[in-house]
């Protein structure tokens, strides 16, 4: 597109490929606070790492909303350790779902923490629970953890306030799955009223 801009030659071809060029270096100077995951396991994120413009994780397009699930949590929870992996769910959801795609998976939560060395951070995990009778299904057992994977939801002192972490299941089968949202933390840190949203659609 660039390309056909500059041939044209006229001034207003010339500022539009311009500001192409400047919307370009403004994706390459943006930082990442989080990971690049094959969405097998949960990784560290890296914070301050620098953008590489056009490299984008998992993309794609969905129209159809086929399942929607939420949980709304009102107790105060503090992560034990910093393994999400074995700490108590932070939210969970679990449906039917008949339509091979991407889910969406969304947390709200009140974070608070003290003192500069609290922190929470969050992995969210898929679970196959059931075949059910659906053609293709998933693997009862089978666990994809969401994409951009492991990130930091607060880290450092911060009074009372509400955080949000959205990622993605991208081409999940049909069967009945487990969604749950998984903290780490440092003891002290803590979580308060959360609510968890799982949409699954149709494609992507």
């Amino acid at each position: 597109m660039v390309r056909e801009i500059r041939r044209s030659g006229s001034r207003g071809a010339r500022r539009a490929a311009a500001l192409v060029a400047a919307i370009g270096l403004v994706a390459t100077g943006a930082f990442l606070s989080n990971a690049s995951s094959d969405g097998n396991g949960p990784q560290h994120a890296r914070v301050g790492e620098t953008a590489v413009a056009g490299a984008s994780l998992v993309t794609g397009t969905s129209t159809v909303i086929c399942r929607f699930g939420y949980d709304v949590e009102v107790d105060t929870l503090v992560p034990p350790d910093d393994s999400t992996t074995d700490n108590p769910p932070a939210a969970s959801t679990s449906f039917a779902k008949p339509c091979p795609g991407v889910v969406v998976a969304q947390l709200s939560s009140e974070m608070a923490m003290p003192t500069a060395a609290d922190f929470i951070h969050l992995d969210m995990r898929a679970t196959c629970l059931s075949p059910m009778t659906f053609v293709n299904p998933c693997t009862v057992g089978q666990t994809v953890f969401g994409t951009p994977a492991h990130v930091f939801a607060q880290n450092g002192p911060a009074t009372l306030g509400t955080r949000t972490v959205t990622m993605a299941f991208p081409a999940l089968k049909r069967g009945r799955w487990k969604f749950e949202v998984l903290p780490g933390g440092n003891g002290v840190a803590r979580m308060q009223s959360r609510t968890f949203t799982t949409t699954a659609y149709n494609g992507g």
